[in-house]
């Protein structure tokens, strides 16, 4: 009788493969489920990222409304695919389909919704009005500054005051 390990064949061929199915099934689930601490971490650094990527996103449409001199109006500023960025007179995104450039700030949560879908584009993280799993979601405040949370930590946030076009990523501290 041969041992299964060191023969050769069909069978030998369909063994090494399930137990390395097997390996790689729990090599996964250690990294996905195994270990919360390194989710939490992964989790953490992509919600820096994304608010670094909107910073920066921020300064580059203030750039671009700040470069086009052809157009004297702020409104629909910057186009893509048929949809404007609409600015306030300091030059900072306030949404796209506003009427009026006299806003400094975004009127409604669909305007701060707005400007997170165009200026992140295709890379963004999905972003909705109301907390659902494993999606962004957006508040405007009394101030109308869009707030901007991550479902899975509700202490982390962004903030874009467009008046002052300051974003803003926050720790809340949670005293018990």
């Amino acid at each position: 009788m041969t041992n299964p390990l060191v023969s050769t064949g069909i069978k030998t061929a369909y063994w090494y493969i399930v137990l390395l199915g097997i390996f790689i099934a729990s090599v996964f689930y250690w990294f996905s489920f195994g270990n919360p601490s390194r989710k939490d971490e992964l989790y953490t650094q992509a919600f820096y990222l994304n608010s670094k990527a909107f910073e920066n996103a921020i300064y580059f449409a203030r750039v671009k409304f700040m470069s086009d001199h052809t157009q004297i109006s702020s409104l629909d500023r910057w186009t893509i695919n048929g949809i404007g960025l609409d600015y306030n007179n300091a030059g900072y995104p306030t949404g796209t389909d506003v009427d009026d450039s006299y806003y400094d700030r975004p009127q409604t949560v669909e305007n701060c919704q707005q400007i997170w879908r165009f200026i992140l584009g295709p890379l963004q993280p999905k972003l909705l009005l109301q907390p659902t799993e494993n999606n962004y979601w957006v508040e405007l405040n009394d101030n109308n500054i869009c707030i901007y949370r991550p479902f899975h930590y509700k202490n982390l946030e962004i903030r874009y005051d467009s008046a002052l076009g300051k974003v803003e990523t926050i720790k809340i501290s949670q005293n018990k």
